[in-house]
């Protein structure tokens, strides 16, 4: 026969053990769990993205900078975080009152006073949310910094092309049973003018709003102002289109940042949009004695120089402030982005010419080929707004160019700011963080726009009951 001794110290280490594999187990469990929530979390942002390109892409256009984005999907991630801690801390609240319940039960039936064996003090329930919330931020960081790196313009061609195929899915309920939104969206009209002067045919786009189809109760029918849009070099008259630009231009509309008004977009080829020193090209003509007169007998427009501006980018800012500062009596307003403003001198510019071939073919409507200082003066911005500084005072002018501008216009823009502030003509110049890319014009295209929307309210929509 042999015997057993027991001591409470033996007990209390077998107890010791058991919760110190328990606590392990719980440990690993909850890591895998915890581990298991933040992808989810990552995925569920991820996901986010890639279904409001659209979205992003906008608020990036319209000038939502980095962090912005990133402050939507953090507050997003903590909110989805202090959700689940929430929900979680319920849940657990609700299994601890089951347990209890049942122990309790169990001891009753064992003629055995029952007891409170679970208790959550609320600084534990704080603390589990609190917890939740990091974690979710945490997880946040990586679908945050992804949103805030997407291209405004890669996510609007996303977007374009991924709704062309709900749209082709859908096309046959939209042509039965057209919703508002639908009908509000305006058009793009493009088509070709065969110009005399040129010899050949120009081809240009016009953007037209929803309403412009449109009659009021009496059977009227609206004016319109008009916008003159001219691109860059190397680009044509659907380059804004296929950029996204038309996309953004609507959702500004719809969501009441800029009225009505037509775009007019033309075909400028390489050519500065100025007649060049041999006459072989005669742009400017053409733009201003037919373009002009054909798009504003062709279209209802708000007639005179109330009723139209002009802009563009690069070339087209160059071309924009030349024929805003050359003609001040034709245009109400101008606006330039990272315009080819150029501070060489003309001997300066034919040198350089001399050793890029390529430099040279691009340079030679501004300088000529040989060189023509007469025509190069001629056809200056800075020399037509001094002389013609009284008219150009009436004029609202705007514009703004990338601080790390590929090419160095950003000197020209604070060049032309310098000398519209000693001379005292009204305007508005914004240097600001960028390069010269389409995503540069595009983040500030819906600050171009609402310009131009201001300016266009002192020409209200005209009311006239004929066609054109």
């Amino acid at each position: 026969m042999g015997f057993n001794t027991f001591s409470i110290l033996d007990a209390t280490r077998s107890v010791r053990r058991f919760f110190t594999v328990l606590d392990l187990f719980l440990g690993i469990f909850g890591s895998l769990a915890l581990a298991v929530a933040s992808i989810g979390i990552v995925n569920t942002l991820v996901m986010a993205i890639l279904e409001r390109r659209r979205e992003i892409g906008i608020m990036k256009a319209i000038g939502a900078s980095d962090i912005d984005v990133k402050k939507l999907f953090f507050a997003e991630a903590g909110v989805m975080g202090a959700l689940g801690g929430a929900l979680g801390v319920a849940l657990g609240w609700t299994i601890g009152r089951v347990i209890n319940l049942g122990t309790n039960v169990y001891l009753r039936s064992q003629d055995l006073a029952p007891e409170q064996i679970w208790f959550v003090p609320w600084w534990l329930v704080g603390s589990a949310i609190a917890f939740a919330i990091v974690v979710s931020l945490l997880s946040g960081l990586y679908p945050a910094a992804r949103a805030a790196r997407l291209d405004p313009v890669q996510a609007l061609r996303y977007e374009q092309a991924h709704s062309m195929r709900r749209v082709l899915g859908f096309l046959a309920f939209l042509v039965t049973f057209s919703s508002p939104s639908v009908l509000a969206q305006g058009r793009i009209d493009c088509s070709a003018l065969h110009s005399k002067i040129l010899k050949r045919a120009v081809h240009y786009c016009v953007q037209v709003p929803g309403s412009y189809d449109k009659k009021d109760a009496s059977g009227q029918e609206s004016r319109y102002p008009v916008l003159y849009y001219l691109h860059g070099l190397g680009d044509n008259e659907q380059s804004f289109s296929r950029s996204g630009g038309w996309t953004l231009i609507e959702d500004l509309r719809e969501h009441g940042k800029i009225g009505d008004f037509l775009i007019v977009a033309p075909e400028g080829g390489a050519s500065f949009y100025i007649n060049s020193t041999d006459g072989t090209e005669r742009y400017s003509d053409f733009f201003l004695r037919e373009l002009m007169p054909y798009i504003e007998g062709k279209y209802r427009t708000v007639p005179g120089r109330e009723g139209r501006a002009i802009t563009g980018i690069s070339m087209g800012g160059y071309g924009a402030l030349r024929f805003a500062f050359a003609y001040p009596e034709l245009f109400s307003a101008v606006s330039a982005q990272s315009a080819a403003l150029i501070l060489k001198t003309p001997e300066e510019l034919n040198e350089m010419a001399q050793s890029h071939s390529d430099a040279a073919e691009a340079l030679a409507p501004l300088i000529g080929d040989p060189i023509n200082i007469a025509h190069w003066k001629a056809n200056d911005p800075f020399a037509l707004a001094r002389k013609n500084k009284a008219a150009v005072k009436k004029m609202a002018i705007y514009f703004n160019c990338g601080q790390s501008d590929n090419f160095g216009f950003e000197d020209g823009a604070a060049a032309l700011d310098k000398q519209l502030t000693a001379e005292g003509i009204p305007h508005e110049y914004h240097p600001y963080p960028g390069d010269h890319s389409v995503s540069y014009f595009l983040s500030h295209l819906g600050e171009v726009m609402e310009f131009h929307s201001r300016g266009f309210e002192s020409a209200k929509t005209q009311r006239s009951s004929g066609e054109k």
